[in-house]
């Protein structure tokens, strides 16, 4: 009868969760505290972050159910309780008392994705049959080969599973030959391998390494990641999610080209449109270019009159990278042309 319960609240919140309704806090602690997982989007509906999210989240309703809905303006210590400090916020409740926060993107795909890996095992057991299949299970798949011999490897490579699940899908199988881990890179149609494990940080290194997508997604939580990444960032800005994938999708040969010297990341504008203006973009100018070279402090934003495409981009870099563009001085609207030989 719990069971039941419980199934009917969750059903009827992602019906309601379309139009951002939401569940009192009775009904949502009978949901949480029941055995089942369940995923929580604690929101404050005024802010534009919120509002961008709820195209998505009507999106991931249509195929999954466990989903609940909370008003942070209305359930403020509730949402206390949940840790929440900015919206949306996402919350993963496994049903045996686990939280996770979700980091990802905040698009219909990406979550689902996230909430596929959840129902799976740190690291799903594979033989020859099932690894094809699950190569292009996600948008980025580990998957070692190990030797029965090399123990440490297996012991290893679960530990960092086990870490990092939230984020992208592990599997392993057993080899007779030298133990080695394989690296899908899905989304920019990449694989990459490693069989020298013999570093201890080696393995660790080379799975976050090819975690990082060659256009990733500005962030809070990414942020350190990129300013001390020992490269310069060049910064999309822009107000939905439609205009961030096209970007990401016709840049990516250019990311690719790169990708030793240059970060490539977009942002979401409705939460982080304040950033723009340090990076000489006025204000509500998205979608908006600029590149920043953390080391030195300099910013050299794109004319926001000039299309944005990977030629006016690559010229974008190739400028500064000659000495061709000067920083932005903090005070113009608009970038300026000069004999500078500030580098990337």
């Amino acid at each position: 009868m719990r069971g039941l319960l419980t199934t009917t609240i969750i059903a009827a919140a992602s019906t309601v969760a379309r139009c951002w309704e939401y569940v009192d806090e009775p009904d949502f602690l009978r949901a949480v505290s029941d055995h089942n997982p369940v995923l929580v989007a604690f929101v404050e509906p005024s802010t534009a972050s919120s509002q961008a999210l709820e195209s998505e989240w009507t999106s991931v309703a249509k195929s999954e159910k466990a989903l609940v809905t909370v008003d942070c303006s209305t359930k403020t210590q509730l949402c206390k309780d949940y840790e929440v400090i900015s919206y949306p916020a996402l919350r993963y409740l496994d049903g045996h008392g686990k939280m996770i926060s979700y980091r990802g993107p905040r698009t219909a795909s990406s979550i689902i994705s996230f909430l596929r890996r959840a129902a799976r095992p740190a690291v799903t057991p594979l033989n020859a049959k099932k690894i094809t299949a699950f190569q292009s299970i996600d948008d980025t798949v580990i998957v070692a080969h190990i030797n029965p011999k090399d123990e440490h490897i297996k012991t290893q490579f679960q530990t960092i599973a086990r870490a990092l699940k939230d984020r992208a899908s592990f599997g392993s199988l057993e080899t007779t030959g030298a133990s080695s881990v394989v690296c899908y890179s899905n989304q920019d149609d990449e694989q990459s391998v490693i069989s020298d494990l013999t570093a201890i940080e080696s393995l660790d290194m080379f799975i976050r390494g090819c975690m990082t997508p060659l256009i990733g997604e500005f962030t809070r939580r990414s942020e350190l990641k990129y300013l001390q990444a020992g490269k310069s960032i060049v910064y999309y800005f822009a107000t939905d999610l439609q205009r961030q994938n096209s970007y990401v999708n016709m840049m990516r040969p250019v990311a690719k080209k790169y990708r030793e010297y240059l970060s490539f990341v977009t942002v979401d504008a409705n939460e982080y449109g304040d950033m723009a203006l340090a990076l000489g973009i006025p204000a509500e100018s998205f979608p908006a270019i600029s590149v920043q070279n953390p080391m030195y402090g300099q910013v050299f934003p794109l004319d926001t009159a000039a299309e944005i495409t990977p030629e006016t981009i690559e010229a974008l870099v190739l400028e500064i990278a000659s000495g061709k563009r000067s920083p932005w001085d903090g005070t113009s609207s608009s970038p300026g042309m000069g004999h500078s030989h500030d580098e990337l």
